[in-house]
């Protein structure tokens, strides 16, 4: 207790040197919590977009005649434009066990069937492709295929009321002069025209879209002897996050090695921005840091040289070298710990209110939970930061001479 004593009585022998160095760690904290807390809270908000962006996928099997008999069944000179298609060029069917066994795979937030299949108008012989999908699998087909908010016009297919109903890609419909509420026939079969959509560019983008049971049906009635029951000719993909996209891809290889996957590149960019988001982070915490113990460490080296008569003649009443670096170092820590609580009331009780307006209209959520959780930890940070502070004035107080600290110069 004697030594916590006084320690503070010298504290408040030098009040202006004492207020300073506290309102220095009070303001190197405040910075520390506010920069982080807005960094943090942006990069949740970026996060949520970058960890989910360009995170699908799509797996397809180019086609071998001698392991698909539907799509062998195709390949003659009447037929030989339509069939399974993915990216222009004729593709296997897969088991919808593949599909299973891809849900599996840590790195994958969801997967689905997609059934892609290439039709010849026998009207005027153009060639446009029919994707089937289905819309419980939002996940995934709102990435790599279709989305309720790409609609232009009339509305999206719905699991429970979406038979016979059709959706047209906007430039096919424009082209073929269809709108919302006309009927088509494809294969014989007649469907309402239920909204037009704009999806962009997707990796699984057809001219028409339906329920996967209706493309299932209708392609099944192109070849009565084989059955199109549980098998796709291409799996979507959806990861986890655009850091693990990789890893997902070699794991699907793995189970796979003959399938064919394609990405966009768009996810590399996004995981590396989070990177770089989190490094930045750390690096201004470190110098915010660095900076404070240099500068509280400066100013209690000079506290020293002032005070180096009165600590040779504690030496040479019988101070101790230890007593006396006890002390220093408990008056750098006792500065930084007023200043960070300090600075942690002014941020709990102000900043978040000031902040509040300017976040919300950049569209940062403020959470209160963040913001103590980071003034705690900034607490923790200034403790120890007082302690390094102190400990090479420490060392130069308790290991000089007393004829050096009493020599005049």
């Amino acid at each position: 207790m004697d030594i916590l004593r006084y320690a503070l009585c010298e504290l408040g022998r030098r009040k202006a040197r004492t207020i300073i160095n506290i309102l220095g760690y009070s303001l190197a904290v405040t910075s520390m919590i506010v920069l982080v807390g807005i960094l943090l809270a942006s990069k949740e908000g970026s996060t949520k977009i970058l960890d989910h962006t360009g995170t699908h996928f799509v797996v397809f099997s180019p086609a071998n005649m001698a392991s698909c008999g539907p799509c062998q069944a195709i390949m003659n000179e009447q037929m030989k434009s339509e069939g399974f298609v993915a990216f222009g060029m004729l593709v296997n069917l897969m088991p919808h066990e593949f599909v299973d066994k891809i849900k599996e795979l840590s790195t994958v937030a969801a997967a689905a069937p997609y059934l892609q299949y290439r039709f010849r108008d026998p009207n005027d012989g153009y060639l446009f492709t029919v994707g089937g999908f289905n819309p419980n699998d939002s996940m995934v087909v709102g990435t790599t295929c279709c989305a309720a908010a790409d609609i232009v016009k009339g509305g999206f297919l719905a699991e429970d009321d979406g038979r016979g109903k059709v959706l047209l890609e906007q430039a096919y419909a424009q082209l073929r002069q269809i709108d919302v509420g006309d009927t088509i026939f494809i294969a014989g079969k007649e469907f309402s025209v239920h909204g037009i959509i704009n999806p962009g560019i997707r990796p699984a983008k057809s001219d028409v879209y339906m329920l996967y049971e209706d493309a299932e049906g209708l392609v099944n009635s192109q070849f009565p002897e084989f059955s199109l029951e549980g098998q796709a000719n291409l799996i979507l993909v959806e990861v986890g996050q655009s850091s693990r996209q990789d890893e997902a891809i070699r794991a699907v290889k793995s189970l796979y090695p003959d399938l064919v996957i394609s990405s966009y590149a768009c996810y590399k960019p996004a995981a590396k921005a989070n990177r770089i988001s989190a490094i930045s982070i750390t690096l201004l915490v470190v110098a915010i840091g660095i900076f404070t113990i240099l500068l509280a460490m400066m100013s209690q080296l000079t506290t020293m040289v002032e005070r180096r008569r009165e600590l040779g003649i504690l030496k040479t009443i019988g101070f101790s070298n230890s007593r006396i670096m006890g002390q220093v170092m408990l008056e750098s820590i006792l500065q930084a710990a007023v200043g960070a609580v300090i600075a942690m009331l002014l941020v709990l009780l102000v900043v978040p209110t000031l902040l509040m307006k300017p976040l919300a209209a950049m569209e940062i959520s403020v959470r209160w939970e963040l913001w103590l959780l980071i003034s705690g930890l900034a607490v923790v940070l200034s403790l120890f930061g007082g302690l390094a502070a102190g400990i090479i004035p420490a060392f130069w107080a308790g290991y000089k001479r007393p004829s050096t600290l009493l020599r005049c110069f």
